[in-house]
């Protein structure tokens, strides 16, 4: 990610024209203080503190500026020419542009830079919509006044990537769009991969499909530059694959209506976007693209190459693969020569007779592989030796004793590879050390594997190899500091270094994954733990006595493909072990533990100022580990444990204030407790559910929270078993759960003697609601699953009450979607959780 600095507006603009040019598609915008101010004497400070004021979000010094100077509100402070709020909407401080704009005149929101940028301009940048539904609200023209070099925000935004600001910008703006802005919206949005919101401008304005933007580009053209790989993302984006292709379908079945001339002339000017789409391994767009238009196949560029020629040339075996399909024209088309006399056999040979179009292009799989070697660690290894598919880019990583090693581990190599996938190995690249030569010269011989031997002191040719090995190490020495272990685990951590790789998407892959490319199916990412983990191992029933603990803990190190399990090291007894029964604690690892359990197993956090014994409570609460404290208004708070999860509040002592400051230095970490306390007694329910917000399944989530006494004791956010077919149906869904889990919540209290007379579900769906209390709506309905209708007959008797409450109220939407700070701020306090008061232990 390229870090562009903001000095008064220059570099936003720089940032704005790198990424118009293509030359970086993702950006990260930072804001930098500097000393800005105009003016002389007084005005100078004011516009000072008003910058840096602005800068940092500091509303209050802001305002009382404004108050003893109410025309520096609209004043330009900085030599730039912006104004504060050009500062704090590229700082991305919602809340002071907010009462920024409330008190700016509508001229002022206007004001643009030296560099030609409004501050709205800068809030489009930023792809905060908050910033920019703040200044619409006030003047609704500001989303079509141009920048620097006469860009829209909209523009603006869609280059760097905010595909929610897009969005918002383009429902706002689409009435007022001139066709020329349209068709450079068009391809600057198939650019950024934001096919959706292409979706909705192309079916408004079909004329778009053979439209040309300043450059003489089509929306075809753009996206005939789409790499192979942005198309195969199915597994990661099956969405915007569908949507890609569908637009591609869309366009092309619209300029096929057209004559064969102006068809040549839309798909051959500026450039042949076929040819580029060959290139590229563009697959599904020539797939689409010769299923309504045949005559392409027979289509040639400047040097007779037809798209099947080219897909040698840059080894696209899946595009090759089109000829197959073709019948008797084939033969037909493999006749066809280049300018030097080359028929496609002769490409091909041509291809593998040249070094250097290996390096260039990833061939088949074990094509070429690249390894290198690499102190003491578990098992007394000194090195690694490491093997990189060319074409996957998959590794392979063994530990060594001694260099002498290599050679075994290469044969172990060879044949497990080979194996797995029926190919030969053809060719290996090492460096020039000792342990490549002799026996292992002959072996290669011998299995006619060519083996290319970098100049001595050249890394560069090995550079695969060697970065690969640089990003190992990295990630091994970032793993050993996080989870706090000794060098001596570098082997371990360098497994699993390894297999992230394998399982990471990578960059020469244009983001597929090597393990995927290697098997040609889908990976599993359950088995992934957090490397050296706190960890819980079942100990077998032989293996202890009738008095032992039925667990151990240990240290979490991995787990391999070629084993059952997960591997740990047991610290007491120094070794490794193997389980499948273990129990993970991610966020902790042993060092951490063994630490806060000293300091939490002696301290009490009081919830006021005097220490006190804490009251026993006759009431549990299922799912929240920690103890009940009592509260000086009549409530009590669950003050969260981190020690041992057997732990009772007997374990709890008040230590004197001396004692503690000799307690280890903690992390300085935000923590809240759960607080309940409001002299009701009063058990009530809130459920919410999103829609089709699981992108594989288009499943939705649904949500429910309990609150007893002010404070949340039961919630749930899980997938609901069914695709609903309407926001309607999974807000009913959800309502369903929530009902179930307040009525096994109310007999739970019947059961303890506390009785009360209403039980309240809440629900921000009035559609759900009327839906649960109307059968007649049957008809409609009858597709939901039967068990959902039983809230139903859970209102007919009664059992529990419906009632709308509006979606800002609603404390359950933290469960089922990302939330703005302010609305997850109110969810918080709505459940009970507060921050605890300040230790105090002075008489």
């Amino acid at each position: 990610m390229a870090a562009m600095e903001i000095t008064h507006g220059v570099n936003i603009n720089a940032t704005i024209d790198s990424a118009r040019r293509g030359t970086d598609n993702n950006i990260e915008i930072v804001v930098v203080a500097q000393t800005p101010p105009t003016g002389d004497g007084e005005e100078r400070k004011r516009h000072l503190q008003l910058y840096q004021a602005a800068l940092s979000g500091d509303w209050d010094t802001a305002e009382g500026i404004y108050e003893l100077s109410e025309g520096e509100v609209n004043a330009r402070i900085t030599k730039r020419g912006e104004t504060a709020l050009h500062i704090a909407a590229a700082a991305e401080h919602t809340h002071f542009v907010k009462q920024l704009v409330r008190k700016m005149s509508t001229e002022a929101l206007t004001y643009k830079n030296n560099a030609g940028n409004t501050a709205f301009c800068f809030a489009a940048i930023s792809g905060v919509e908050a910033l920019a539904k703040v200044m619409m609200d006030k003047k609704r023209d500001l989303a079509m006044t141009p920048g620097r070099g006469n860009l829209l925000p909209i523009y603006m935004a869609t280059l760097l990537g905010h595909r929610g600001m897009v969005s918002y910008l383009y429902d706002e703006t689409n009435g007022q769009l001139t066709d020329g802005d349209r068709i450079a919206l068009l391809v600057a949005l198939i650019n950024s991969d934001m096919y959706d919101v292409a979706w909705k401008m192309i079916r408004a304005h079909p004329g778009l499909a053979h439209a040309r933007d300043e450059h003489q580009l089509t929306a075809l053209h753009a996206l005939a530059q789409k790499s192979f790989s942005v198309f195969k993302l199915a597994r990661m984006k099956k969405l915007m694959h569908k949507q890609a292709l569908d637009l591609i379908q869309y366009l092309w079945e619209r300029v096929v209506l057209l004559d064969d001339a102006t068809i040549s002339r839309q798909i051959g000017e500026p450039w042949p976007l076929i040819f580029t789409a060959a290139e590229r391994g563009n697959l599904d767009f020539l797939t689409i693209l010769i299923r309504l238009y045949p005559d392409l196949i027979f289509k040639v560029d400047q040097d007779t190459y037809s798209i099947f020629h080219i897909a040698i040339l840059n080894r696209h075996e899946d595009i090759f693969r089109i000829i197959y399909q073709i019948g008797s024209i084939k033969n037909l088309i493999t006749t066809y020569k280049d300018k030097e006399g080359n028929n496609m056999l002769h490409l091909a040979a041509k291809l593998l007779e040249s070094p250097s179009r290996l390096n260039v292009i990833p061939g088949a799989a074990l094509q070429l592989q690249r390894e290198l070697l690499w102190f003491e660690s578990l098992g007394g290894a000194l090195y690694f030796v490491s093997f990189i598919d060319d074409h996957s880019r998959k590794i392979w990583a063994t530990c060594l004793k001694s260099k002498d090693q290599v050679l075994d581990v290469f044969k172990d190599f060879h044949a497990r590879v080979e194996r797995e996938t029926g190919k030969k190995l053809k060719c290996v690249r090492a460096d020039n050390g000792g342990e490549y030569r002799g026996p292992f010269e002959k072996y290669c011989r011998e299995h006619g594997i060519k083996l290319e031997k970098t100049v001595p002191k050249t890394p560069q040719q090995n550079g695969v190899a060697e970065r690969m090995n640089r990003t190992i190490v990295e990630r091994i020495r970032c793993m050993l500091s996080h989870a706090k272990l000794p060098k001596s685990f570098w082997g371990e951590a360098m497994k699993t270094a390894v297999a992230m790789i394998n399982l990471s998407p990578s960059v020469p892959l244009e983001f597929d994954v090597p393990n995927i490319v290697w098997k040609g199916k889908d990976v599993s990412y359950t088995h992934l733990r957090v490397f050296g983990c706190r960890a819980f191992v079942h100990v077998p029933r032989d293996e202890r006595s009738k008095l032992d603990s039925k667990t151990k803990q240990c240290i979490f190190l991995g787990s391999e493909d070629d084993e059952f399990g997960y591997r740990l090291w047991d610290p007491k007894e120094k070794k490794i072990v193997r389980s499948r029964d273990v129990i993970f604690f991610e966020d902790q690892t042993i060092e951490d533990f063994e630490q806060k359990e000293k300091v939490e197993s002696a301290t009490f956090i009081p919830s006021n100022s005097n220490p006190r014994p804490t009251q026993q409570l006759p009431l549990m609460l299922a799912n929240h580990g920690g103890d009940l404290q009592n509260d000086d208004n009549g409530g009590f708070l669950i003050e969260p444990l981190v020690g041992d999860s057997e732990a009772t509040n007997d374990d709890i002592d008040v230590i004197p204030e001396q004692d503690m400051q000799e307690a280890p230095d903690e992390p300085q970490l935000r923590s809240f407790s759960l607080c309940f306390g409001n002299n009701k007694l009063v058990l009530e329910g809130y459920t919410d559910a999103d829609m089709a917000g699981d992108v594989d399944s288009r499943k939705s989530t649904s949500g429910y929270l309990m609150k007893f006494a002010g404070g949340a004791v039961s919630w749930q956010s899980r997938l609901q078993k069914c695709v609903a077919l309407s926001t309607t149906e999974a807000e009913y869904i959800a309502l369903t759960e929530g009902g179930k889990e307040l009525l096994w919540m109310k007999k739970f209290l019947h059961e303890l003697g506390l009785v009360q007379e209403n039980f309240v579900l809440h629900c921000d769906s009035q559609s759900a609601i009327h839906l649960s209390k109307h059968p007649t709506f049957h008809s409609r309905s009858k597709h939901i699953e039967v068990r959902y209708q039983w809230i139903r007959d859970a209102m007919e008797m009664k059992s529990f009450v419906v009632e709308k409450i509006h979606t800002d109220n609603n404390a359950s939407d933290m469960m089922t979607k990302p939330l703005p700070r302010e609305k997850f701020e109110f969810c918080r306090k709505e459940v009970g959780l507060v921050e605890p008061p300040k230790l105090n232990f002075t008489n």
